[in-house]
C-alpha cells in the first residue's frame, strides 16, 4: 500500500500529461486537416498498429474501450512522432521539434516504470511534474 500511495502522484501526472497531449494532437490535426486527419497525418505502420488494437478490443466487447478515437490506441512515443511528423501544425506552440522529442523520450522511461506498477524515485517524480508544468505553460 505504501508503494501504491507513493506512486499516485506519478500516475496522476502521467494521466494528465498523456491525455492532454492526445487531445491537443487530435484537436489540432482535426482543425487543420478535417475529420479524415487520421488517414492523412499518420503513417501506415501506425495505422496498422492501431487497427490491430481496435480489432482485438472489438473481440472483447464486454470490456470498456480505450477511447473514442484512434489517438487513444497509440503508444506514448507515437505522440511525439505525430507532432514531429506534422510539425507545421504545431510549430506555433513549441520552440522546436527537439523540445518535444527530448521531453517525451525522457518521460517515456519513467512512464514505462509507472505503467508497469513500479515505484519511481522522488527525483524522477519531480521531473515528471516539472515537464507537466512546462507542457501546460507551453500549450496553455
Amino acid at each position: 500500500r505504501t508503494a501504491a500511495i507513493e506512486s499516485l502522484e506519478a500516475h496522476l501526472a502521467f494521466f494528465c500529461f498523456e491525455n492532454s497531449a492526445r487531445e491537443l494532437i487530435r484537436q489540432r490535426l482535426a482543425e487543420n486537416h478535417g475529420t479524415t486527419w487520421w488517414n492523412t497525418c499518420t503513417n501506415n505502420p501506425l495505422r496498422k498498429k492501431v487497427e490491430e488494437r481496435q480489432d482485438k478490443e472489438g473481440k472483447n466487447r464486454w470490456h470498456t474501450k480505450r477511447g473514442a478515437s484512434e489517438i487513444y490506441y497509440t503508444d506514448f512515443g507515437d505522440l511525439a512522432s505525430l507532432i514531429r511528423n506534422n510539425w507545421e501544425d504545431f510549430e506555433d506552440l513549441f520552440p522546436d521539434p527537439e523540445w518535444i522529442y527530448t521531453r517525451f523520450n525522457e518521460l517515456e522511461l519513467s512512464r514505462n516504470i509507472v505503467a508497469h506498477n513500479n515505484v519511481l524515485e522522488k527525483n524522477e517524480i519531480d521531473r515528471i511534474k516539472l515537464y507537466l508544468r512546462d507542457w501546460t505553460r507551453q500549450v496553455g
